[in-house]
């Protein structure tokens, strides 16, 4: 795969294997290569029409989040409440917060 990414020139490589998947992806085969890593999650669901997007007054008040939580809490439940707190907490420790 990375001889064809490089054969390819390509300049841009869009991962959607979803979090943290995709992350450990990227930051394993990244610089093997030339190209941009983009790690885009399931935003290739959301513009193809797969996945709704959150009605636009949610959108507009930074609440997509808790639509999609709502839709799939047993999907993103962990996601949000365990693994993004574990992140935020590690995150303050590293920058001296308290």
């Amino acid at each position: 795969m990375i001889k064809r990414i490089n054969e390819s020139g390509a300049d841009f490589v869009w991962i959607a294997l979803g979090a943290p998947r995709q992350e450990i992806f990227c930051n394993k085969l990244a610089e093997r290569t030339n190209a941009v890593w983009i790690a885009v999650g399931g935003a290739f669901n959301v513009i193809s029409g797969v996945i709704p997007r959150a009605p636009q007054w949610m959108q507009d008040h930074g609440l997509e989040w808790f639509y999609r939580l709502a839709k799939e809490p047993g999907r993103l439940f962990k996601r949000y409440f365990v693994t993004n707190t574990k992140f935020l907490w590690y995150l303050f420790k590293e920058k001296g917060v308290k």
